[in-house]
C-alpha cells in the first residue's frame, strides 16, 4: 500500500502507462501503413499480369496496352489520404496519451515534489520527467518513421521489380505473339 502512496511511484508508473499507450499507437499506425503498402503492392502486381494475360491472350499488343499500366491519379490521392489518416490517428492517439499523462500527474505529484530540486553533485541538474518523455516520444515517433520509409521503400523496390518481369513477360507474350502470327502467314502463303 505504501508504494500506492508515494509520488516517486505514482510518476513511475504513470510514465510506464503514457510510454506503453505510446508504443501501442505506434505500432498500431506502422501496422495500418504495411497493410497499406502490402495492398498496393498486390494491386500493381496483379494489373501487371493482367496485362500479361492480355497480351498472351490477344497477341495485339495495342488492344492490351489500352488499359493503364499503373494506379489511376484517383487511386494514388486516396492512398496520400489514407497515408495522412493513419499518421493524423497516430498523432492524437499518443496526444491523448500525453493529456492523460500529465492529468494523472495532477496535484498530488506537483504538491508532493521539490519545488527546485538545485543541481546534483556533479553540477548537473536533475532531469525533468516530463522532459525525458517527450525525448522518449521523439526518438519513438522518428523510429517509426524511419520503418515506415523503409517498407515504403522496400514496397518501391518491389513494385518496379514486378514493373519490370510485368513488361519483360508482355515484351515476350508480345514476341511470340507476334511469331505465331507471322508463322500462320508463311503457312498460308506456302498454302496458297
Amino acid at each position: 500500500m505504501q508504494a500506492a502512496s508515494n509520488p516517486l511511484a505514482m510518476l513511475v508508473q504513470a510514465q510506464l502507462e503514457v510510454s506503453r499507450r505510446c508504443a501501442d499507437a505506434v505500432f498500431s499506425g506502422t501496422e495500418k501503413l504495411d497493410r497499406m503498402m502490402i495492398e498496393a503492392a498486390q494491386r500493381a502486381i496483379s494489373n501487371q499480369l493482367r496485362l500479361a494475360k492480355s497480351l498472351a491472350a490477344n497477341g495485339n499488343p495495342g488492344q492490351a496496352m489500352s488499359e493503364p499500366l499503373g494506379p489511376s491519379p484517383a487511386e494514388l490521392s486516396n492512398y496520400q489520404t489514407q497515408f495522412v489518416q493513419v499518421l493524423v490517428e497516430m498523432q492524437n492517439d499518443i496526444g491523448r496519451s500525453w493529456q492523460d499523462y500529465l492529468q494523472q500527474l495532477g496535484a498530488p505529484v506537483r504538491d508532493a515534489a521539490p519545488a527546485d530540486p538545485g543541481p546534483t553533485t556533479d553540477g548537473h541538474s536533475v532531469p525533468d520527467p516530463v522532459t525525458g518523455m517527450f525525448s522518449l516520444w521523439q526518438s519513438a515517433f522518428q523510429e517509426a518513421a524511419s520503418l515506415a520509409q523503409r517498407n515504403m521503400d522496400g514496397a518501391r523496390a518491389a513494385m518496379e521489380s514486378a514493373g519490370t518481369s510485368g513488361a519483360d513477360l508482355a515484351a515476350a507474350a508480345a514476341r511470340n505473339a507476334s511469331a505465331a502470327l507471322n508463322g500462320e502467314r508463311r503457312a498460308k502463303r506456302k498454302s496458297a
